[in-house]
C-alpha cells in the first residue's frame, strides 16, 4: 500500500499576499486545493466526475481546518519560497484527512484539514445538503485507518455539546455559546461563493474577520487599525453548515483573552440568519504586530 504524498515550492508574491504578509485566504485555498488534488487521485478521478451510486455529483465538503503558525502570517515576506507538502489518509469510504506543511527556512505552517461528501437534496438549496459515499472509492492508494482520528472527533463532540473545552494549540478554550458581540453579514456573490454554488470554505475566516473587526477596533487593544495591528497565529474551523446566496450570516463574538502579553485567544460563530443555525464555530490566536 502506498501513502499518497506530494510536494511543490511556491513563491510569495502579489497573488499570496494581503496586509503586507501572507494571505490567509490564498493559504486557505491553495491547503484546500492540495487536499483535494491528493483525494481525487485517490479517486482517480477528477473533482466534477464524483458521484455516487444513483449518480448524484458529490462534494468535497470540509468539516474542519486548523493552521497553526508558529510565527504570524504578518512575518512572511514578498519573494520568499514556500514549500508545501502534504500526505492523505481515508476512514470509510468518505473521510479524508490529510496533514499539509508549509515551511519557509525556519517558518512553518502546520495544516490539519478533513472533507466529508455532500449532495443537494433539493436542486440549488445549500442548506439541505446531506452526506454521501462516491461510488468510485474503493482504492489502496491512500493508507486506510481503523479508527476516527481525534481531530474528527472533536468535531462530533462539539456538535452535540458533550464537550466544555477544546484544546487550540497550547490554549484552552472554554466553550461557550454567550454572544459579546453581534454582526449581520451579506453574503459577496462574487468573493463569497464558489464554482458550484456553495458559500466557500475559505471565505469563513475572511467573513469571521470583516465582523470581528468592527468590535475590536473601537476597543482599541492592539495599537492602530486592528487589521493591521494584529496577525493571525492559529485558526481552528469547525464547519457545520452551509448557506444560499441570498442568506444573511450573523457572526456572534463569544470570548476572548489578552494570553502572553502579545496575543490574543478569539472564539466566534457564524449562523444562518433564515434558521438560526449554526454553520461555523472558529477558534483563533492572534499576535499583535
Amino acid at each position: 500500500m502506498v501513502k499518497a504524498t506530494n510536494e511543490y515550492t511556491q513563491v510569495v508574491n502579489m497573488p499570496q499576499m494581503a496586509l503586507s504578509g501572507l494571505s490567509e485566504s490564498w493559504l486557505m485555498k491553495e491547503i484546500g486545493g492540495f487536499h483535494w488534488h491528493m483525494l481525487c487521485a485517490d479517486l482517480g478521478v477528477k473533482s466534477n466526475e464524483i458521484f455516487d451510486e444513483v449518480g448524484n455529483r458529490l462534494y468535497a465538503t470540509f468539516v474542519r481546518i486548523k493552521l497553526e503558525s508558529c510565527s504570524g502570517l504578518i512575518d512572511y515576506n514578498e519573494n520568499d519560497e514556500l514549500k508545501i507538502s502534504g500526505e492523505i489518509q481515508r476512514f470509510g469510504n468518505s473521510l479524508y484527512f490529510s496533514q499539509i506543511r508549509v515551511s519557509c527556512k525556519d517558518r512553518i505552517i502546520n495544516c490539519s484539514l478533513a472533507t466529508t461528501f455532500s449532495t443537494r437534496e433539493d436542486g440549488a438549496d445549500n442548506t439541505k445538503l446531506t452526506k454521501g459515499v462516491p461510488s468510485s472509492s474503493d482504492s489502496d492508494v491512500v493508507i486506510k485507518v481503523s479508527e476516527m482520528p481525534k481531530h474528527i472527533l472533536d468535531i462530533v463532540k462539539i456538535k452535540k455539546k458533550t464537550i466544555h473545552s477544546i484544546l487550540v494549540s497550547d490554549h484552552h478554550f472554554e466553550i461557550s455559546d454567550k454572544t459579546i458581540s453581534e454582526v449581520k453579514y451579506n453574503i459577496n456573490p462574487y468573493t463569497d461563493i464558489n464554482g458550484v454554488g456553495l458559500l466557500y470554505f475559505a471565505a469563513y475566516p475572511t467573513i469571521n474577520d470583516v465582523c470581528e473587526l468592527e468590535y475590536f477596533r473601537k476597543k482599541n487593544i492592539s495599537s492602530g487599525n486592528w487589521a493591521l495591528g494584529s496577525s493571525t497565529l492559529v485558526r481552528d474551523v469547525f464547519y457545520f453548515g452551509n448557506c444560499n446566496i441570498d442568506d444573511v450570516i450573523v457572526y456572534k463574538l463569544n470570548s476572548y483573552e489578552v494570553i502572553d502579553r502579545n496575543k490574543i485567544a478569539v472564539q466566534s460563530s457564524l449562523y444562518r440568519e433564515s434558521s438560526d443555525t449554526i454553520i461555523a464555530k472558529i477558534f483563533t490566536i492572534k499576535q499583535f504586530c
